[in-house]
């Protein structure tokens, strides 16, 4: 990992704003990134990097007022993951294990969250599972109830059809009967 030095920085006790000459800030760093000017000065944590020259420290810079001075920009965290980046010879390492661990707590809270909508998701498919074998056992005993119903309808049929012949049969005799009187 390198240190990003190019340009110069006005830094102002009290403020958290940075101005920067000749900085290009806008495509080389980035939230998260580390700021400082000397190994006894204290870090900022950049929290936005507003244009080429302008960015805003996550609070307002303790130390001493710098004009036009030379400073380091070093990142601590990968911005994908949160995972902390550890720079040759920091000399605030408490500062990158302090935001590990909150990242650490980020990441956490992220993968219970997960786990959570997993559950809810296995017990939605459970119950639908669950329902659609109801409506399976529906759908066979209604088959199974036009199935007799057709038979029944069969049976009316055949039951009607013997009746007429009986009645065609009757009415034959009864007409060759008074025929033959």
């Amino acid at each position: 990992m390198t240190q990003y030095t190019t340009g110069t920085i006005t830094l102002t006790n009290g403020s958290a704003m940075v101005t920067g000459t000749g900085t290009a800030w806008l495509a080389n760093l980035a939230p998260g990134t580390l700021l400082t000017v000397s190994e006894d000065d204290p870090v900022g944590v950049v929290v936005a990097v507003t244009a080429d020259g302008s960015l805003t420290l996550e609070t307002p810079w303790p130390g001493a007022s710098y004009t036009n001075t030379a400073y380091e920009a070093v990142r601590d965290f990968d911005p994908s993951t949160g995972a902390p980046l550890l720079s040759h010879g920091l000399r605030n390492t408490n500062v990158v294990v302090n935001r590990a661990i909150l990242a650490l707590g980020k990441q956490t809270a992220t993968a219970v969250n997960a786990y959570v909508n997993v559950q809810a998701a296995q017990a939605a498919a459970a119950t639908a599972t669950t329902q659609a074998g109801i409506a399976a056992t529906q759908a066979t005993a209604a088959a199974g109830s036009a199935t007799a119903a057709q038979s029944t309808a069969d049976s009316i049929d055949g039951l009607l059809v013997s009746m007429a012949t009986a009645f065609t049969d009757s009415q034959t005799r009864y007409v060759t009967a008074i025929a033959f009187k």
